[in-house]
């Protein structure tokens, strides 16, 4: 192949060479190892030793790869310890100590993020790159280096430990809150723009269940906690409820009062409350 095209120079021939020897092996079997681990007990103290021994060569019989750096715990042997047993009692012929230092985990880039955010189902590649922007104009976060690596600002973490101990807002705290919300969350809206399978009313009352009661009780403890002050401001409905409080009077024949129309959290649960007596449409 290489005559018929001509390749004569040497770095030409290391680099075809390479390229081809690689493709052969990527159509090739995966080699296989037989992984042993062994954990020993001496008086309080224990110790593991593992290794590997291979069982089948695959693609390694095509061309002897270089060898993955492998851990400092784990040593590649030729030695047969299958006729070791459970709780079999070995002589110490010799020991040395060896001082090994590990390292902390590396922080967050974005490609290692994005990663983190695919494994746990959150958000989409069409959002993926806006959320480092957005935190990062609010000053949350610095992107840094060639590999933009994430570092929290002072500023994002007052916020997240703000939200991680104030008893009044727990709900907000990520930790407290069912890890899941979030992908189911994104799953239904997926549903809706793909075939309509999830209705974006019951989208929305959904959410409702999980947060309205949480922040009506947050709305209501304030207002308490005013309660010497001057009286709270009222908060009024958006046009949309209003438009749904209206909507429902008429469907089911009923009267809402006058708080239900001037007061936000009033109008949310009545909503709440008789949305699910209005009769479904027909899709």
């Amino acid at each position: 192949m290489c005559e018929k095209h001509n390749i004569t120079d040497i770095d030409d021939l290391k680099v075809y060479t390479l390229i081809f020897f690689n493709t052969i092996c990527s159509q090739s079997k995966n080699a296989i190892y037989e992984n042993t681990v062994l954990n020993f007990k001496v008086k309080t103290h224990s110790f593991k030793c593992s290794f590997s021994q291979l069982k089948s060569k695959g693609f390694k019989a095509i061309k002897d790869l270089e060898e993955e750096k492998k851990d400092e715990e784990e040593i590649e042997s030729d030695l047969d310890f299958s006729s070791l047993q459970l709780k079999t009692q070995m002589p110490i012929l010799d020991f040395n100590i060896k001082e090994i230092k590990a390292k902390s985990p590396s922080p967050y880039t974005e490609s290692t993020f994005i990663a983190m955010m695919e494994t746990y189902g959150i958000g989409r590649p069409s959002t993926y790159t806006s959320v480092f922007e957005i935190l990062k104009n609010k000053n949350y976060i610095t992107l840094e280096g060639k590999n933009r690596k994430i570092t929290p600002t002072a500023l994002g973490k007052s916020i997240v430990d703000f939200f991680l101990n104030d008893n009044q807002t727990q709900w907000i705290a990520i930790s407290k809150v069912d890890d899941s919300f979030t992908k189911k969350l994104e799953e239904m809206l997926d549903m809706i723009i793909k075939d309509g399978k999830s209705a974006y009313l019951d989208l929305m009352q959904n959410i409702q269940k999980k947060l309205g009661t949480e922040i009506s009780n947050l709305y209501r403890n304030n207002s308490n906690d005013n309660a010497s002050a001057t009286k709270k401001e009222t908060i009024p409905p958006t046009e949309k409820q209003l438009n749904f409080v209206e909507t429902i009077e008429k469907t089911l024949q009923i009267k809402a009062s006058d708080m239900t129309k001037k007061d936000k959290f009033a109008c949310m649960k009545f909503i709440e409350e008789h949305s699910k007596k209005m009769p479904k449409k027909d899709k």
